[in-house]
Order: structure tokens, then sequence, then C-alpha cells
């Protein structure tokens, strides 16, 4: 899946430098191997990309809080 080579930390410097309206999937597609056209056959739209993102983010931080927790 082409979210897995965006990071959350490239998508975020997104955010700090344009507008939420601002940025396009041809803006994403620079940050990987995929072609705009590439990304369309996952993602309808940047917005949906940002929510996978969102998500392993919270993910990696919850498995950190476990094993913090185990440890």
């Amino acid at each position: 899946m082409c979210a897995g080579r965006i990071s959350f930390r490239h998508a975020k410097s997104f955010y700090q430098t344009m507008s939420f309206k601002e940025i396009t999937l041809k803006d994403m597609a620079g940050m990987t191997s995929f072609t705009r056209t590439s990304i369309y056959n996952y993602f309808q739209t940047w917005k949906e990309i940002l929510l996978v993102l969102m998500y392993k983010e919270d993910k990696r931080r919850v498995e950190e809080l476990d094993a913090m927790q185990n440890a």
C-alpha cells in the first residue's frame, strides 16, 4: 500500500508549510515512488491518506506504550 511509503513526518511537513486545502495527491506522490495515477488506485483523496497515516501513527504510539507498560 502506498501510504506505507509516506511517513507521518513527511505528511506533517506539508501541513506545516501549506494550508489544508492546498495539498494535492500530486504533492503526496512527490514523496513516494508512486505516480499520482497510482495513488488514485488506492485513495480517492489525500484526506484518506492522512487518515491512514494518523491511524498508523496512533497504532505505533499505542504499541510503544504497551511495551513500556510490559517492561
